[in-house]
């Protein structure tokens, strides 16, 4: 279990960095390359592991812990196959047929994708101040952030980057956190091992 805590901390220290360059490139302050398409998905891989180990601090989870995680967990896979197709689909295609098919069915699924990601940000994140065992601070940043980035499709442009950099402290301090647990066993729920 502390091998599996220790992972994710490390990687939502990784995901706070994927965040940043994703915050950087869609606020125009780095160059959009190919390798800032190449490693943006690994924002949301890194931020799964990172949510996994926030769940696995609370020894006996509650019911609405545990869906509030579910759904999370749902979301940023959802926000995952967003940002493969924004970054390595989209890319690849003529603008008008990329505003033809987000015009279309593929629009409705990466809206579809963006609500999802919303209700489990949300749940998770009101579960996660209830129990209280992670930074209540860190999380409501967390929350902020990322509604603010399921909402990306009804806000202004320059809201997605700023929210992303904002979301990209969040985790960190969340990562942090989950390392800290690790050097004091009595600050957290873990089980021994």
């Amino acid at each position: 279990m502390r091998t599996l805590i220790r992972i994710a901390g490390w990687a939502g220290l990784l995901c706070s960095l994927v965040l940043l360059l994703n915050a950087g490139r869609r606020g125009g302050v780095l160059p959009d390359t190919a390798f800032g398409h190449a490693v943006a998905p690994l924002g949301q891989v890194f931020g799964l592991l990172l949510m996994i180990g926030v769940y696995l601090v609370h020894a006996k989870p509650t019911k609405g812990l545990t869906v509030g995680f579910v759904l999370n967990v749902a979301g940023l896979g959802a926000v995952l196959g967003v940002e493969y197709i924004l970054n390595f689909v989209f890319p690849e295609l003529d603008p008008a047929v990329v505003r033809e098919l987000q015009a279309g069915f593929t629009g409705k699924g990466l809206l579809v994708s963006s609500i999802v990601f919303l209700i489990g940000i949300t749940a998770y994140g009101i579960a996660l101040i209830s129990a209280n065992l992670v930074p209540r601070a860190a999380i409501a940043i967390y929350l902020v952030s990322f509604v603010c980035v399921a909402l990306r499709p009804f806000l202004p442009t320059f809201v997605l980057p700023i929210a992303v950099a904002v979301g990209a402290v969040a985790t960190t301090w969340l990562a942090l956190s989950l390392l800290g647990k690790l050097k004091d066993p009595r600050g957290t729920a873990l089980a021994v091992a």
